[in-house]
């Protein structure tokens, strides 16, 4: 493990935040690229973005088990079947933040702006928290959290570019 042995609590509240905001990334460029005016229903949103979300999370457990395997000639145990539901409860705990504005609100115009904005402070927030955890200043903090804005924004845009 990165880091030296760390107790199992840790390794699985990281891999929570991993898949949370690889989920947020992921999510952010998706939106990024839907046109407001031809949106589907509310409900039609939310079983999509869960779904997508849910594809991805199962792919990347699956990519994880069989690395651990190969690399680590590791075999499949509780504590690995612990991480992977950690993987996934932390990216469907963001698809949920990702669809809530589509079931609040009525616009949906509106509600993917909204969804925008709490996709793009998670990466962001994260960045704060890592620089207070760090023990650095609010000031010195809010300056590192737009450093991870401008950086997660140019790896969102990445993707779309090259996806698109």
């Amino acid at each position: 493990m990165a880091g030296g042995a760390q107790d199992e609590k840790t390794v699985l509240q990281r891999e929570f935040v991993v898949s949370a905001l690889y989920l947020a990334l992921a999510l952010w460029a998706t939106a990024l690229i839907v046109p407001p005016d031809i949106l589907p229903s509310k409900w039609i949103v939310v079983a999509e973005v869960f779904g997508i979300a849910l594809g991805l999370l199962l792919m990347h457990w699956l990519a994880f088990s069989l690395a651990v395997q190969l690399v680590d000639h590791a075999k499949l145990d509780a504590l690995l079947f612990k991480e992977g539901a950690a993987q996934i409860a932390g990216g469907l705990a963001v698809a949920a933040v990702a669809v809530l504005p589509f079931i609040i609100l009525d616009r949906a115009n509106i509600a993917l702006t909204t969804t925008l904005l709490l996709l793009a402070a998670i990466p962001v927030l994260t960045g704060y928290a890592i620089a207070r955890q760090r023990r650095q200043s609010r000031s010195r903090s809010a300056t590192i959290a737009l450093a991870v804005a401008v950086i997660a924004f140019a790896v969102v845009w990445l993707k779309i570019a090259l996806t698109y």
